[in-house]
């Protein structure tokens, strides 16, 4: 809780200096995620994508990647996807999804 959420122009400034490291990490955080955006998948996993991810789009773990993708099917008949941009997935991130059942396809990506 905030004690004192009003504060003058001097208060701002003395604490922004005396807090400049903290400040400064926030604003990397910050500028990080100006094009992101926050989902929830279908099975519950919670996430930060790219800010044009919708629903229908889906989470995907390439095998040999850094990251998980957001991909949007495109056709059926060939399986085709295009890239929408990756994702920080909470609980995957370090290959805690590769212990569960998964499945494995093969599509084409455009």
């Amino acid at each position: 809780m905030i004690n004192n959420p009003v504060v003058d122009e001097n208060q701002v400034s003395d604490t922004l200096m005396s807090q400049w490291s903290k400040f400064m990490v926030c604003l990397v955080d910050m500028y990080r995620l100006m094009d992101r955006r926050p989902f929830i998948t279908e099975n519950g996993y919670v996430g930060v994508g790219p800010a044009g991810i919708l629903p229908g789009h889906v989470v995907s773990i390439f095998f040999g990647a850094h990251v998980p993708y957001v991909i949007r099917q495109e056709s059926e008949s060939p399986l085709q996807f295009s890239l929408v941009g990756d994702a920080y997935v909470y609980g995957i991130m370090d290959g805690e999804f590769m212990a569960t059942e998964y499945r494995n396809e093969v599509f084409e990506l455009i």
